[in-house]
């Protein structure tokens, strides 16, 4: 998997009619973060994401398996409903929410059809929320 220049995100490569579509991968939970150093990173990265004009990134946040409860997950969610209502990002969909069975998903996956190559597609997973752009 190559890895971002910029940012060393994971880049994953999908074709999609005739254009080249990206999905970048960041990972919030490296290093132990406090919620506000996980927030902040979460801006520099989307804001990354959009200069380079990538369409969606997913974004690995944890749930809280550890016993604190999901700060980090909590936070991200409500720091990117802002971002949503601000028009900044087009939307998002939560992991567990991730699969065939949502209408909400399929909205985003007709015209990002690359996002159900994803390892997470259909996995019902916690601990990372997809991102569209």
């Amino acid at each position: 998997m190559a890895s971002c220049p910029f940012c060393g995100g994971n880049l994953s490569r999908r074709r999609t009619s005739d254009k080249t579509s990206y999905l970048e991968t960041i990972n919030l939970k490296v290093g132990m973060p406090t919620v506000e150093e996980a927030r902040e990173k979460l801006k520099l990265k989307l804001d990354s994401a959009r200069h380079r004009k990538l369409q969606a990134v997913k974004l690995i946040h944890g749930y809280g398996s550890t016993g604190k409860g999901g700060a980090i997950k909590i936070s991200i969610h409500s720091s990117i409903s802002k971002m949503k209502r601000d028009k900044y990002i087009k939307g998002f969909i939560p992991g567990e929410k991730f699969g065939s069975i949502y209408p909400e998903t399929e909205l985003f996956t007709g015209k990002n059809p690359f996002l159900k190559n994803d390892s997470d597609y259909n996995k019902k997973n916690e601990g990372i929320t997809i991102v569209i752009l």
